[in-house]
């Protein structure tokens, strides 16, 4: 792992490179994010208290779809493309390369530059929910707002339980989280970096990875597409 004085200097250095458009872009993306789930937490929150199974249903099903969004992502930019690639290479497309090449290199990265992307895809979400709660009863809400608000945040933080899968010795949040299975834990993620990197594609919870491995999805997916 990259720890000590050298680490910090490299990782600053890699911070100073980047485009300051970038740089307002993630900043200006995570503070949205920030405000919005502060937003929907406030409307969910007595909708949780009213109707707390179905808030709790719509959470592992919101955690459960981040998780298949996540391994989308990461297989299309794994599997097409280039960092060639108009805007989407520079800025998405070379952190999986990358990442490939030497897994590590995320922990010399800040947390805007992991997450400011992943925060601006959320936007939408975060900003509709709230309006969509509005016609709906206690039950369905608690179930749109608990979805609405684990979706954002697994996706919207993605990049940094991906980090912690990653530590060698991660923060003691996110290793109770990982001894119990909430968020994805190395060993499951280890099975990605085997080989060709052609499994185990999914990096919010990992709790998709078995099924679309077992069923061949992704293969099956990318040889269609390369049919087109």
């Amino acid at each position: 792992m990259y720890r000590g004085a050298g680490s910090e200097i490299q990782c600053r250095a890699v911070q100073r490179g980047r485009p300051r458009v970038a740089r307002a872009f993630e900043v200006l993306s995570v503070a949205a994010f920030a405000g919005l789930a502060v937003r929907l937490a406030g409307r969910g929150g007595p909708l949780a208290l009213e109707a707390p199974l179905p808030f709790a249903a719509g959470v592992a099903a919101g955690a459960l779809a981040a998780d298949v969004v996540t391994g989308v992502v990461h297989w299309l930019c794994d599997r097409f493309g280039s960092e060639r690639t108009p805007v989407l290479g520079p800025y998405l497309i070379a952190g999986f390369r990358e990442h490939h090449r030497e897994p590590e290199a995320i922990t010399r990265h800040g947390f805007l530059e992991r997450s400011g992307a992943n925060a601006f895809a959320t936007l939408p979400i975060l900003a509709a929910a709230p309006l969509a709660l509005a016609g709906l009863s206690a039950r369905a809400g608690a179930a749109l707002a608990g979805a609405a608000l684990s979706l954002a945040l697994f996706v919207g933080l993605t990049n940094e339980i991906h980090l912690q899968a990653h530590r060698a010795r991660p923060g003691l949040l996110a290793a109770a989280l990982q001894r119990l299975r909430l968020v994805l834990p190395p060993e499951a993620h280890a099975r990605h970096h085997c080989g060709r990197h052609d499994r185990a594609y999914c990096i919010a919870t990992g709790w998709s990875n078995a099924a679309l491995d077992r069923l061949g999805v992704f293969p099956r997916l990318e040889r269609w597409l390369r049919r087109r």
